[in-house]
């Protein structure tokens, strides 16, 4: 009889972490279960370790996607201030310009190294600026527009020091007036992104 009043308590017990193994793999399937133990420590270190992937995989996920929206956004942007004055491959060449150094700073013909290099570089620091907005975005539960904002004064920022400094990114060869709405650009891409990630998880 004993031994039935223990099974009787320990059993919803054991039933409601089950539950919450099977709610946290159906987020994170490609996980392996460790071996539980015969107290129970495998499936407390399995509910935290699942948990922790149900919280990282959709903040990734939207980041990335922000970040690759905020990319074609602006990077159609550098090229149509590009077109306008008869040199589309100019700005990823000032882009370039920042790893390669002042000598591909001024060239406006398309060219496949610094031109590539230009846009992959362009390209890799909108994705971590979008991983960085989802970041700061599930960490205060909000406030998208404010933190877009924020993400795109920085990247401004390190524009405008890196002209000052080395003469070398898009802030030294764009004029103030398309420098900030290139920052528009950005601050309006990244919500956006975002929206269009978590819409789809």
């Amino acid at each position: 009889m004993r031994s039935q009043g223990q099974f009787l308590t320990t059993r919803p017990r054991a039933r409601f972490r089950l539950t919450r193994v099977r709610s946290t793999l159906a987020i994170c399937p490609t996980a392996r279960l460790p071996r539980a133990s015969r107290r129970g420590e495998g499936l407390e270190w399995n509910d935290a370790a699942h948990l922790l992937c149900a919280v990282r995989r959709p903040r990734d996920v939207a980041g990335i996607t922000a970040g690759v929206i905020a990319a074609s956004a602006t990077a159609g942007s550098l090229l149509g201030f590009g077109i306008h004055v008869g040199a589309p491959a100019r700005l990823f060449n000032a882009v370039a310009g920042i790893v390669l150094g002042q000598g591909v700073q001024g060239e406006s013909a398309f060219s496949a190294g610094p031109t590539l290099i230009g846009v992959l570089l362009h390209v890799t620091g909108m994705i971590v600026l979008g991983v960085l907005y989802a970041v700061l975005v599930w960490r205060w539960r909000g406030y998208t527009l404010a933190w877009s904002g924020v993400m795109a004064a920085v990247a401004l920022a390190v524009f405008l020091v890196l002209a000052r400094l080395f003469g070398v990114g898009p802030a030294a060869v764009l004029p103030i007036g398309k420098l900030i709405a290139l920052g528009v650009v950005l601050a309006l891409a990244l919500p956006i992104g975002m929206r269009l990630a978590l819409s789809r998880l």
